[in-house]
């Protein structure tokens, strides 16, 4: 393996700890680039969390 090898090993996998909008949104944008992604999360299912984002109308003027 020469030194351009070496740099490029293990760039095509990723591993996304948690399972929250963040590690979901990487993991999605790393699947689009062709990687292989193991996205681990510590709870047992997904499930709504009564958590959101809320977006006022100021923040769109």
């Amino acid at each position: 393996m020469d030194g351009a090898d070496m740099d490029r090993a293990g760039m095509d996998r990723a591993i996304v700890v948690g399972g929250g909008i963040a590690g979901l949104a990487l993991s999605l944008a790393l699947l689009r680039q062709g990687r292989q992604v193991l996205l681990c999360e510590q709870a047992a299912a997904f499930a709504p969390l009564r958590a959101g984002i809320t977006l006022s109308p100021a923040i769109f003027a």
